[in-house]
């Protein structure tokens, strides 16, 4: 199917870096060629095409698992001091 245009309600705002667009959850249609911020699935809502949630570009791609994987650590470092705090007041 082609463009409707009715995505363009969906469409993302340009973040400061072209590479953390897929790493705060903005996802790329190729048939429409925009960004969305689209929650519900991983079709797009205009044209229904697959919507791509990961970089192409293999230097892209190091730069999304590292901000992937600094979220990561960062979350588990606030659970464990969620933990530790828990246990504290447990005490």
């Amino acid at each position: 199917m082609a463009c409707k245009k009715t995505c363009k309600k969906y469409i993302a705002i340009n973040s400061d870096s072209t590479h953390a667009r897929y790493a705060i959850g903005q996802k790329r249609c190729g048939t429409c060629e925009i960004f969305l911020v689209w929650d519900h699935d991983n079709n797009c809502p205009c044209c229904g095409h697959k919507l791509r949630i990961k970089p192409k570009n293999a230097r892209l791609k190091r730069q999304y698992n590292k901000i992937l994987k600094q979220k990561q650590q960062q979350e588990q470092l606030e659970r464990s001091k969620d933990q530790s705090t828990f246990q504290i007041n447990w005490i």
